[in-house]
Parts: C-alpha cells; structure tokens; sequence
C-alpha cells in the first residue's frame, strides 16, 4: 500500500488509479497499474506498509482484540525512496502516463509491452494475471476495460 504524504500540510493521500491531491494542491499522485505509481510536487513524500505485516495487524485486532499493554497492533511502514523502481516522480498528473521507455524504472511495464509486441499490437491494456495456467500465452485479460495507448 502506497500513501502521499505532503511535507506543505501534513496530509497524508491512500493513493488509487486516479489522481489524488493533499489539501494544499502541492502534492498528488496515482496508482499507474496494482503496483506501480506516479506522484508530483516538490513536498511530496510516499510512504509504503508491508502489506504482510499490515495484514498481520488487522487479523490479529479483529480475531485477538486490543492488547493488554494498552500499545495498539504494529506493522511495518517506510518512506520509500525515489529510486525504488514501483514508483516514479513526474511534472504533474497529465504528463508521463505510460512508462513504457523506463524498462530498468518499471519492469512490469517492460512485461506488458514485450506481450504486446509479440502479439502485433500497440495498446498497452492493463493485466490481471490469475494462476498458472488460466490465461493461455498471448492471451490478455482486462481489468474495468482500462486500456493506455502506447505512445512513440
């Protein structure tokens, strides 16, 4: 889980697929497909949490309850750094949105676009990819009908 956080207000954003602002306007960012994502503005800062520790956390309280020490449940959360390769800055929310010549910067994108150029195609259509074995090579399965065009 990826949140913005503006050093400006103090706001902290749950980042989703479309674009999100702090309060003050100087800060945004997005979600570009399940893992990587795109924010903007000179004070903004993304924080991840281990989705496995979090998860932890949240079973723990609801099956075990509040702890008798009075501390609440611990999970594990960082400042992710602006090398990390799911995460990128850009100018704003309208520039950049497909990522497909940063194949070291976004290796997932890297996937999708080696598919689609082995099937003939030029669109980049977000994937969701189930169990081994349940999509067939070269076959593609859309996520809500998002589809990105690749841009040259």
């Amino acid at each position: 889980m990826k949140l913005l956080f503006c050093r400006q207000c103090q706001d902290v954003v749950s980042l989703r697929s479309s674009p999100r602002l702090c309060t003050c306007g100087n800060s945004g960012g997005q979600y570009v497909n399940h893992i990587n994502a795109k924010y903007w503005g000179n004070d903004a800062l993304l924080i991840g949490f281990n989705n496995g520790s979090f998860s932890i956390a949240l079973h723990e309280q609801k099956n075990v309850g509040d702890r008798e020490d009075s501390y609440g449940r611990r999970f594990e959360a960082f400042i992710i750094p602006t090398k990390a390769p799911s995460v990128k800055k850009v100018q704003n929310a309208t520039n950049e949105t497909i990522f497909h010549n940063d194949t070291l910067k976004w290796p997932l994108q890297a996937i999708f676009e080696a598919i689609a150029e082995a099937n003939g195609t030029r669109s980049m259509a977000k994937e969701e990819w189930g169990a081994p074995g349940s999509i067939k090579a070269g076959e593609k399965r859309k996520v809500k009908g998002e589809v990105q065009s690749r841009v040259d």
